[in-house]
């Protein structure tokens, strides 16, 4: 920096008055970091005006006085860095002047200037000083935390992690000057707080991966790169992933345990319970499971919503145990037969037969009846509900006889299995009564609906699943309006079954899915207060 100001004698006519004139000169170093390596300093002068060039002049270092006689005096009193220099030009430094830049790094310097030969009435003289500094700055350091993605065993620290090939205790910061190389490397394996070994996953799904604040940095499992500006404070976090998720399979259902069916996982049959597969975090396996079994004489089956599809892949990411349930259907054969009877006896009605249920937990028995008249005249009744311990029943309503009547008559027992509130009406097989060419009568019983007297309200259809038509069931315990519709699975309604006042009672109706597509849905009764949904599946 250049400033121009005056030293030596001057005499001022105008004003018959005279000065002798001292200069302070400041320099601005506050833009010279404390940090800062001083590396040359030097001062250029050039003195104009002068009337006589024999005379000289020095440089002193003087402390920041404000009130003009006291810089005077201090100019002149303080002590010198350069003199004897002589009214002209120069440059010059010396290594108390590097000191003195040093010690007023990020401040301010000042100088003072005053003529050897001020008592002279010529050494009025103008003097310009220049300082020039060169300096250098150490790059700044940034400061980098190391870590991982999990809780170490010791339940407060994160693992081991490798900085400069060094083992450290995550999380771990450490300082780089900016430029500087840094290397990362994950440690794998590691124990986590939850047991789990903790690895770098390099396969094809769910891999694990460098973060730097939270973003993808890298997917390698050392990592290099030169310490930037933007590092500072920046956290690097290895991710590792799990390296055996447990996985166990099992079949399920009301009261029976797990202990059931084979599952079928990599190809391979494994009973129920199966063992446990270790799988890397958030990594796939495939699981078959069995269409049904038998527990107790109950015949389980696959869940009916999606029994077509019974292959399943998993993605755990923790120790974890898949159960898949199954309804239990009492399919039991009762072996259902009929009474021996007198071909020409007209008073012959016919009577059922059955074998109790082995399983106690069945507690009912429902008597159907199907009735072919031809000319597409078909019955499908309910006869009667019967509780346990009950293994006969006689049909009134028809007799056996010889004939050329042509109608068919079929009967079969359902029975209720009370532990899931279950029967076997779909899972159990009609039985017909005619043989050796006998023939059926009908007698004058009611043949549509069964006047047994219902205590609850109840909602059930058969078969299910079903193609493309099932009977639909439903019992009131007393009178009232009744609607009977049917939903797809968006909930639209595709059906009104029933729309009437009934009396208390039990009845059915069929509905008709074959202009419908395959999928689910949902039967609604809704009688008085009383409302009630049931699933239904079309399979074509």
């Amino acid at each position: 920096m250049g400033v121009i100001y005056e030293l030596g004698y001057k005499y001022y006519a105008e004003a018959s008055e005279s000065e002798t004139a001292r200069t302070k000169y400041t320099f601005d170093l506050q833009n010279i970091p404390s940090n800062a390596t001083i590396n040359s300093v030097s001062i250029s002068y050039t003195v104009t005006n002068w009337q006589n060039s024999s005379y000289k002049f020095n440089i002193t270092q003087i402390g920041n006085y404000s009130i003009a006689q006291d810089i005077w005096q201090n100019i002149g009193q303080s002590s010198t860095l350069f003199s004897n220099l002589l009214y002209s030009y120069g440059n010059m430094n010396s290594s108390a002047l590097t000191s003195l830049v040093n010690s007023c790094k990020g401040s301010y310097m000042y100088l003072g200037a005053f003529s050897q030969n001020e008592s002279n009435s010529n050494s009025y003289a103008n003097l310009d000083l220049t300082l020039q500094v060169s300096f250098s700055v150490p790059p700044a350091n940034v400061t980098i935390t190391a870590d991982n993605n999990f809780t170490a065993s010791d339940g407060t620290t994160h693992g081991s992690i490798i900085v400069d090939g060094n083992t450290r205790t995550a999380p771990y910061p450490f300082s780089k000057t900016i430029g500087q190389s840094v290397t990362l490397l994950a440690v794998s394996s590691q124990t986590d707080n939850q047991g789990y070994q903790r690895i770098w996953h390099a396969g094809t799904t769910n891999t694990s991966q460098w973060e730097k604040n939270g973003i993808y940095k890298d997917n390698t499992q050392s990592i290099t790169f030169n310490a930037a500006e933007n590092d500072n404070n920046a956290i690097y976090k290895a991710d590792l992933r799990k390296a055996a998720c447990n996985a166990k399979f099992q079949t399920g259902g009301v009261g029976i345990g797990n202990s059931n069916g084979t599952i079928v996982v990599s190809s391979t049959n494994y009973s129920s319970p199966t063992p446990n597969f270790p799988v890397v975090e958030s990594n796939a396996i495939t699981v078959t499971y069995p269409w049904d079994f038998w527990v107790n004489n109950i015949h389980y089956c696959f869940a009916e919503y999606d029994w077509w599809n019974r292959t399943f892949t998993y993605y755990p990411n923790e120790n974890v145990t898949y159960t898949q349930n199954y309804a239990g259907y009492p399919d039991y054969d009762l072996n259902l037969h009929f009474n021996s009877y007198n071909p020409r006896d007209t008073t012959n009605n016919i009577i059922l037969y059955w074998n109790e249920y082995p399983n106690t937990a069945v507690t009912q028995y429902r008597i159907w009846r199907y009735v072919n008249y031809g000319h597409g005249d078909v019955h499908t009744d309910l006869l009667a509900t019967v509780n346990r311990g009950t293994t006969t029943y006689t049909d009134g309503g028809f007799w056996i006889r010889n004939s050329s009547n042509g109608m068919g008559l079929l009967y079969k027992v359902s029975p209720y299995y009370s532990t899931e509130g279950t029967n076997g009406d779909a899972h159990v097989n009609w039985v017909a009564t005619y043989g050796d060419g006998s023939q059926v009568g009908k007698s004058n019983a009611n043949t549509t609906e069964s006047k047994t007297i219902v205590s609850n309200y109840s909602l059930a259809n058969y078969p299910n699943p079903f193609n493309p038509t099932t009977r639909i069931e439903y019992q009131l315990p007393k009178a009232g309006f009744v609607t009977v519709k049917v939903y797809n699975a968006l909930g639209k309604e595709v059906a009104m079954l029933v729309n009437d006042r009934k009396d208390e009672g039990k009845y059915f109706t069929e509905f008709n899915g074959a202009e419908l597509s395959s999928g689910i849905y949902f039967c609604e009764l809704r009688a008085n207060e009383f409302v009630t949904m049931k699933k239904m599946l079309l399979v074509k």
